[in-house]
């Protein structure tokens, strides 16, 4: 069942960031990197995301986001999934979790996102 839930939410990614890549390379490479096979894509910890951003920033991830590490500051994080460890520890610190189809469609210019693979 898990496996059905994330076929619908990575072609429901890829549609919405295909409409979105005619305004934006962002979503070209992150439709690009979605596209790749289950084993090719990126998990990412909270650890390295604490570490990589400052507060307040909208982040996409394409791929998973997994809870080893703390997160200390509030983001907006847009991925494919979300551990459940992950998901608490970022709503935690104030911050919001989403999927990558309904940031697509919220910025279709990709203004203010980082990109992180």
């Amino acid at each position: 069942m898990a496996l059905l839930k994330e076929n619908i939410t990575t072609k429901n990614a890829i549609a919405n960031t295909k409409r979105a890549s005619g305004k934006s390379e962002l979503w070209e490479e992150v439709r690009r990197v979605i596209s790749l096979p289950t084993r090719k894509r990126i998990e990412i910890n909270l650890s390295r995301l604490d570490r990589v951003t400052k507060a307040n920033d909208t982040v996409v991830v394409p791929g998973k986001v997994l809870g080893a590490g703390v997160m200390t500051h509030k983001l907006s994080i847009a991925a494919l999934s979300f551990s459940s460890v992950a998901k608490k520890s970022i709503e935690k610190a104030g911050g919001k979790c989403t999927t990558i189809d309904v940031l697509a469609a919220q910025n279709p210019k990709g203004t203010g996102i980082i990109f992180i693979e």
